[in-house]
């Protein structure tokens, strides 16, 4: 196979770009994460006449569930820098590791999400006149070839408690080829054919004793309603063996709101951002964070570098990250967190980091139940003030 293209950057994209040619490919790697339904997939090349330090950077974003291929970013030149803040967009959320992968099952990946997104009726990412020549020729991959392709892009479980959370997680998906991977049966039933496709919000897993079957209660929200599942699985070693469907029933969005409600811990920080310039390299927790722009301010959700949240027995969606950094338009640092050991955890992050000698402490909370995300999008920059608001509203 030819491994070399020609291709040209889009307008709009960085202005110092020279018009790239010739290139070889150098290596690729994808995320093991498969099992969350997630992938991202990055290829480097080397480019040709440009320059022995000149390199090409792809990043792809794949949502399997739903859109398919959904995004395309590129970085050109060997800034660093530049290249781990894309990387960072592109899987600092996925609590990911990178597996190096060939050329071929980076197309194959990259053809068969196209096909997903086009199949479902979604427009493939901008920017295709960089990628396209990856959708062709077809690749087709043997089941051996698949099979070693699955072990690099599905995480290895060790206990029986990951191995069922992520192969409900992917059965309540109707991910089933994914499920399959979990399973000692090469084809996995829907047990659940009366639900629509949704996300598995919370799992509870009890193990009967004296045998080598769990039962599990799933909290599931698809297409805007709840649900409560309860199944029974049966474990050959790490294999899902056996999946019996219990019961299933509608439940509304104040008991599902009730099941999640976690404690949210409150800090509130006052921060001279004409002395700062904060960035994901600020502080160590920042990082392995994702960044967004708010109306009143940059949020950052602080991802943990790993998905060892499913390896437990009572699994939440949302323990996946440590907490949030939120800094606001008026110079407010609001960091939240779910447990008294987080936001200790936020407190030293800042304090040893080049932030600490900006930031003073003004206000502490603790809430029983979600009021940051409220706070974030009601559009205001003062979070003493919004409480003192709440306050006043609930003594009336």
């Amino acid at each position: 196979m030819n491994m070399k293209s020609n291709f040209r950057v889009l307008k709009g994209g960085l202005a110092e770009s020279p018009s790239i040619g010739n290139k070889e490919f150098k290596s690729a790697y994808v995320t093991d994460t498969r099992l969350m339904g997630v992938l991202s997939v990055g290829i480097t090349w080397t480019l040709d006449g440009s320059g022995s330090d000149r390199e090409f950077h792809q990043f792809f974003y794949m949502d399997v569930e739903e859109y398919g291929l959904e995004n395309y970013k590129y970085v050109l030149g060997t800034d660093m820098d530049h290249y781990e803040d894309v990387q960072r967009e592109m899987i600092g959320g996925l609590g990911a590791r990178t597996v190096e992968i060939s050329l071929r099952e980076a197309m194959w990946l990259l053809q068969k999400y196209a096909r997903i997104a086009l199949t479902r009726g979604y427009k493939l990412p901008d920017g295709q006149s960089d990628y396209e020549f990856l959708l062709s020729p077809k690749i087709i991959l043997s089941d051996p070839e698949m099979y070693i392709l699955d072990n690099k892009q599905c995480k290895s479980v060790s206990t029986p408690y990951e191995a069922i959370n992520y192969f409900v997680m992917r059965g309540f998906a109707k991910d089933f080829d994914a499920a399959a991977v979990l399973s000692t049966s090469p084809k996995v039933v829907d047990i659940f054919p009366d639900m629509p496709a949704g996300t598995l919000c919370k799992n509870t897993i009890e193990e009967i004793p004296d045998t080598n079957k769990f039962l599990c209660e799933s909290l599931v929200e698809a297409k805007d309603h709840y649900y409560i599942a309860v199944t029974e699985i049966q474990m050959d070693r790490l294999n899902i063996s056996g999946c019996e469907k219990i019961s299933s029933f509608d439940v509304t969005f104040e008991e599902a709101a009730l099941a999640l409600r976690r404690d949210e811990y409150v800090e509130v920080y006052d921060i001279d951002l004409t002395q700062v310039n904060v960035t994901a390299r600020s502080t160590f927790l920042l990082n392995k964070s994702t960044a967004h722009t708010e109306v009143a301010g940059r949020l950052f959700v602080l991802y943990k570098p790993d998905n060892e949240h499913v390896n437990t027995a009572d699994y939440r969606l949302n323990d996946d990250y440590y907490g949030i950094y939120f800094f606001t338009s008026s110079g407010q640092l609001i960091t939240m967190a779910n447990s008294i050991a987080e936001i200790k955890l936020l407190n030293q992050d800042l304090i040893h980091s080049p932030l600490g000698e900006h930031i003073t402490l003004v206000d502490q909370f603790l809430f029983n139940e979600p009021i940051i995300y409220d706070f974030i999008q009601s559009g205001l920059s003062d979070f003493v003030s919004y409480v003192d608001v709440i306050r006043h509203n609930d003594e009336e």
